[in-house]
């Protein structure tokens, strides 16, 4: 794979991740993108000194909390400041709990899989964009009651799924 390639694949399967990571820092949406975006330009600046085969999220974030270290430095006239340990124990915090948040992920999809259609159907019209019980229960043609009694059953079977997951991954 040539390193433009590479780049992309890399950068666009972590970028949901950079940007909550810098989003935990920056707690202003607009400002949080703009910084993304100006680490986005250093990542590709600096791809090259990327070694392949290390931890190309790690490599990300280490350069995301330099942007954001410059961007509370600008501010630092602004009357909220934020303290260099805070700003650091944060970052370290937001970091480690991304893992967490994959593997959580991982054991949803696996375990989705694993339930019946219909209840992967409803799960589905539920959580889609703009999705609400009551439309759900109006497009199959059931009652709110029968729609929000199974969810309640599809969401214990997807969080009995998920804990069993990864309490296996803990003790591997």
């Amino acid at each position: 794979m040539d390193p433009t390639e590479q780049f992309v694949e890399l950068l666009t399967r972590y970028q949901q991740r950079i940007f909550l990571f810098v989003l935990s820092l920056i707690p202003n949406p607009g400002d949080a993108e703009e910084v993304l975006q100006e680490t986005n330009l250093i990542l590709w600046r600096k791809f090259g000194e990327f070694e392949p085969d290390t931890n190309f999220k790690a490599w990300a974030f280490r350069i995301a909390y330099i942007k954001v270290q410059q961007y509370w430095t600008q501010r630092s006239q602004d009357r909220l400041r934020y303290n260099e340990t805070f700003l650091q124990r944060v970052a370290e915090a937001s970091a480690s709990t991304s893992g967490t948040v994959d593997r959580r992920r991982e054991a949803l999809a696996r375990c989705l899989e694993r339930l019946p259609q219909k209840d992967r159907d409803l799960i589905r019209q539920r959580y889609r964009i703009g999705g609400t019980v009551k439309n759900a229960a109006e497009e199959l043609g059931r009652t709110t009651h029968a729609v929000y009694k199974a969810l309640g059953r599809a969401r214990r079977m997807l969080h009995d799924c998920i804990t069993a997951r990864l309490m296996t991954e803990e003790s591997h």
